[in-house]
Parts: structure tokens; sequence; C-alpha cells
């Protein structure tokens, strides 16, 4: 059987994995328990950067990553 063939590499999706990594970094705890990241951090980091696509969908990708990083956590 012939392994599968490597995706392409995506500069997009580099960046957008990119964005999250700095974004995280103002992620709040409480009580030791990590919080969903905020529009406003999502905000911070679009004012500094120039961004290959638009807020709403850097909106939504942040925030769809932040749900799987947070489930990720809370396993542990």
């Amino acid at each position: 059987m012939e392994p599968p063939k490597q995706p392409e590499y995506s500069y997009l999706a580099d960046w957008f994995f990119f964005a999250f990594e700095q974004i995280s970094r103002a992620r709040r705890y409480e009580q030791g328990i990590a919080l969903p990241l905020r529009l406003v951090d999502i905000t911070a980091f679009a004012e500094c950067e120039d961004m290959p696509v638009s807020r709403s969908i850097l909106n939504r990708v942040i925030f769809a990553i932040d749900d799987v990083e947070l489930a990720r956590m809370r396993k542990k």
C-alpha cells in the first residue's frame, strides 16, 4: 500500500497558527482554569499585524482553534 501524499504547505494556515500563538499569550486564567480568548485579545493582535484575511475570518478561525485548545487542556 502506498503511503498518503503529504499535504501542500499552506502559508495561510501557518499564519493562523502564528496568530493564535501570539493571541493566546493574553489568555486569562481563573482559579487555574484557562478562560476562552476574548475578542479584545484578537483586536489587539489585529491592530499590530498586517492581515492576509478579513477580520471576521480571523475571529472565526482563532475562536475555532481556541475551542480545540481549551478542550485539549480540559482533558488533562
